[in-house]
């Protein structure tokens, strides 16, 4: 498992920039008075997907360009990460589930 260390270490740490970046976002969306939206980022699945998508579409209004290019990198850095450590771990016969 050694040589994941710094793989997993890595993903920590997008998955930690993820996590400002949605929090950022979802905070901006509560400031702007948009409550309805807001809440409809809780909803399980589908809450990321409408926090994602309905900050990009007010990222110009809401002068937040930088931030959503930073969310987009991070959450394309955070599939190719989990892509990588999936495919290294089959080749390595690591179940997912404990043994």
């Amino acid at each position: 498992m050694a040589p994941f260390y710094p793989l997993i270490i890595g993903m920590l740490a997008i998955v930690l920039a993820h996590s400002l970046c949605a929090l950022t976002c979802l905070v901006r969306i509560f400031t702007k008075g948009e409550v309805g939206m807001g809440c409809a980022c809780f909803i399980p699945i589908i809450g990321p997907f409408v926090l994602f998508f309905y900050s990009w579409s007010k990222a110009e209004e809401w002068q937040q360009q930088r931030l959503m290019v930073a969310f987009s990198v991070v959450m394309l850095a955070q599939i190719l990460f989990g892509i990588i450590l999936s495919v290294l771990m089959i080749k390595e016969g690591i179940a997912a589930v404990g043994r």
